[in-house]
């Protein structure tokens, strides 16, 4: 058995836990998310489900240079990537990724995100903050996270993807 030299000791001090006073100063931890339920054929379609924000590669853009304001003369415009870079850093959640899903009616379609799996299929591009995979489940944002997202990119919602289940690792994120 080892044991800690006596000078070791001398420089060591023992804190006492926290009094009510400062336990009560630490902010809260933010509870996680609460997601609504699933659409009622997610486990029988074949196809995986995504809950995140539908929007275009340019409004990802803009997100980007609002942060970041306008590129300098000799850069090029900015990219989504940029975006999606940017609301990683300001929400702590690192598991934002864009995805193609089933466009619903009214909602512009993102022709260059993946090749659907249904042929003459509408895909969006969603920053998705979860999908109904096992391997992801542990995967979940905090409800402020949520919030900031919320602000910045408008409501979520669950949205099928466009690719079929055993393509998923197209995605690369796994």
């Amino acid at each position: 058995m080892s044991t800690i030299p006596k000078a070791a000791m001398q420089n060591m001090t023992l804190s006492s836990p926290p009094t009510t006073k400062e336990a009560a100063t630490k902010p809260p931890r933010s509870p996680q998310y609460k997601f609504p339920p699933m659409p009622a054929d997610a486990k029988t379609c074949g196809r995986l489900y995504f809950f995140g924000f539908p929007v275009t590669f340019d409004s990802l853009a803009k997100v980007a240079e609002d942060y970041y304001g306008p590129p300098e003369e000799d850069d090029s415009d900015y990219s989504a990537w940029e975006g999606l870079i940017y609301l990683r850093a300001i929400t702590g959640y690192r598991h934002l990724h864009i995805f193609g899903g089933v466009a619903q009616e009214g909602e512009k379609p993102q022709e260059d995100v993946c090749t659907p799996a249904v042929p003459g299929e509408k895909v969006t591009a969603i920053v998705g903050v979860f999908v109904n995979i096992r391997e992801l489940a542990h995967r979940r944002p905090m409800q402020a996270q949520m919030d900031t997202l919320t602000d910045i990119l408008g409501r979520p919602r669950w949205c099928m993807d466009a690719l079929r289940m055993e393509d998923f690792d197209a995605y690369g994120i796994m």
